[in-house]
């Protein structure tokens, strides 16, 4: 647990990238630093930098929704300054339960016959998809996409969204 065993010393790929390249490592969380213990749990999972809530909305005016969007701009302006090998984690929350927050667009998905919950989930899916794009663009751009290891994960398998059609022994 984050808490309880906050000070304890993680392998990671962060730092054994540190320890081989000297390049920087940095966690972009769109949450505030409080959150997971991250305050604390940064350093010892090899991150040499945690920016967090503050960095990417300094203004506090945005709901989960949009922090993704300002952490996907944050991001994408971050990798456009580093000029030394770096290795980073940017977190998303958009995809944590309950998906209820209003998002327009996506006709395609507002059509299909399924639960609003289950829409919801979707096009906060397409949304993340844009993200990811935009990442994968701002490397492009730079000329480090080749030369880039891009490892996209998810700890959260739409819990409690499918439970009712999962089979039970992969079900929440």
């Amino acid at each position: 647990a984050v808490t309880d065993f906050y000070d304890n010393d993680y392998p990671s790929i962060f730092k054994a990238f540190h320890e081989k390249y000297g390049g920087r490592t940095f966690e972009i969380i769109s949450d505030e630093p409080s959150m997971w213990n991250q305050s604390e749990t940064f350093r010892h999972y090899g991150f040499q930098r945690l920016y967090d809530y503050d960095d990417i909305d300094p203004a506090h005016q945005s709901g989960w929704i949009t922090r993704d969007r300002f952490l996907t701009d944050f991001t994408a302006g971050h990798l456009k300054e580093i000029r030394t090998p770096f290795a980073g984690m940017a977190v998303t929350i958009s995809l944590q339960t309950p998906y209820r927050a209003t998002i327009t667009g996506y006709p395609e998905i507002d059509s299909a016959h399924i639960d609003p919950q289950s829409i919801h989930y979707l096009k906060v899916c397409r949304m993340d998809e844009t993200y990811i794009c935009k990442m994968l663009d701002t490397l492009k751009r730079r000329g480090i996409l080749d030369q880039t290891v891009v490892v996209i994960t998810g700890d959260h398998h739409a819990h409690s969204l499918f439970d009712n059609v999962r089979p039970p022994e992969i079900a929440g």
